[in-house]
């Protein structure tokens, strides 16, 4: 019934139904909520986008995960809402953006995904930065991933710096990798820049 009841609101493409569905947690359960953001993701288009970056926000991770998923699926058109969205007050809103925006891997990102990793408050918001920055392999983010490397006080985000810097690779990444090396205290990260040293073309 869940089912055929989303898919006929698909095929009508009654976005404002399935919006509806997807963004009320109390009225709807989870499988018709996924599936609602299954169905955004499926039409596509600019009317479909508001409703699942505000699904990023949602408690339940298999709901956001959806919403990511659906995003991802919409693709560039959905860039400008989900840059405008790494400012969104809900620091989860931003972790599902940088997410989805390493994902698509349009160019485009890369300079607000570092301002990201530079400025944002919350350490899973500047991890995630740090890995799209990676998947982007984005060589302006060198410098700002090493600077992250070294200085950030969390002890996650220099790990997905690390990483970041393995997949970008070049020789100022090796630079900023062999000196965390140097003094680097969390044996976490030491082994990712190792691992990151041992797997990079520079």
């Amino acid at each position: 019934m869940v089912t055929s009841n989303i898919d006929k609101l698909k095929a009508d493409q009654n976005i404002k139904a399935l919006s509806e569905i997807l963004t009320s947690q109390w009225k709807y359960e989870s499988p018709m909520r996924r599936r609602a953001a299954e169905a955004l993701g499926e039409i596509g288009g600019p009317r479909a986008i508001p409703p699942l970056i505000t699904a990023l926000k949602e408690v339940d991770p298999s709901i956001t995960r959806a919403a990511e998923k659906a995003l991802i699926q919409i693709g560039p058109p959905a860039l400008d809402a989900l840059i405008k969205a790494l400012r969104d007050p809900d620091w989860r809103t931003r972790v599902g953006a940088v997410h989805v925006l390493g994902e698509i891997g349009d160019p485009k990102a890369i300079k607000p995904l570092i301002e990201v990793l530079e400025k944002d408050q919350q350490w899973s918001v500047r991890s995630g930065a740090a890995e799209a920055l990676g998947k982007l392999e984005a060589e302006k983010a060198v410098k700002s991933l090493s600077v992250t490397l070294e200085e950030d006080i969390n002890w996650e985000v220099r790990l997905a710096a690390a990483q970041a810097l393995g997949e970008i690779g070049g020789p100022n990444a090796q630079k900023a990798l062999k000196r965390s090396l140097e003094k680097e205290q969390n044996y976490q990260v030491r082994r990712a820049v190792e691992e990151a040293l041992s797997r990079a073309r520079f």
